[in-house]
């Protein structure tokens, strides 16, 4: 077991770099992130929360597209020991797409994170308010969830396909979040 995750890492660690990236762009548009199984370089992201492993970071510079989330986990249980909500960060890390079950989606998240520097303190965290149009804090986004349409995937009908994650991940959807109450929870 130990030997299959070493070689995971391993390929992670050789996967193609992007550098100076933004949280949108791990995001992307689609239900799983265009960067998965890459590594980066240059996250630079608010810590608005922490857990037991990990910590959530919201991008400071936020794109104005509905489609993208401007947050992410970054999964590991020692990078917050030394961090505080509030915290602006840069790092470097790999992009995951997680599941733990096969009935779930994917979750796109920050692995391996390293290279942690922090870049100021005491910096005030905003929370996003549902239903609102916001400014600033996450880019200029609606942020009303739609209570009509569950999923593009589902032909208008959601107990007549239950959302199969293998069409999910077969298909990768463009989010729709103004539509679909999936898209925009994904987003």
């Amino acid at each position: 077991m130990k030997f299959s995750h070493s070689l995971t890492a391993l390929g992670l660690l050789l996967a193609p770099c992007a550098s100076a990236i933004t949280v949108a762009e791990i995001t992307g548009d689609k239900y799983l992130s265009p960067l998965s199984r890459s590594a980066f370089t240059n996250l630079t992201g608010l810590v608005t929360a922490k857990g037991p492993n990990g910590i959530w970071i919201r991008s400071t510079n936020p794109d104005d597209s509905e489609q993208t989330s401007e947050s992410v986990y970054v999964f590991s249980r020692t990078v917050g020991a030394n961090l505080a909500t509030g915290d602006i960060v840069t790092l470097d890390g790999n992009v995951t797409e997680f599941r733990s079950s096969n009935a779930y989606l994917f979750l796109t998240e920050v692995t391996t994170p390293r290279n942690v520097q922090v870049v100021s303190k005491g910096n005030p965290v905003q929370p996003v308010v549902l239903g609102a149009q916001t400014s600033g804090i996450i880019g200029d986004k609606d942020v009303s969830p739609p209570t009509e349409q569950y999923s593009g995937l589902d032909n208008g009908d959601v107990f007549g396909v239950p959302n199969n994650v293998s069409r999910i991940s077969q298909v990768n959807p463009e989010l729709d979040p103004a539509q679909y109450g999936m898209d925009f929870w994904e987003s």
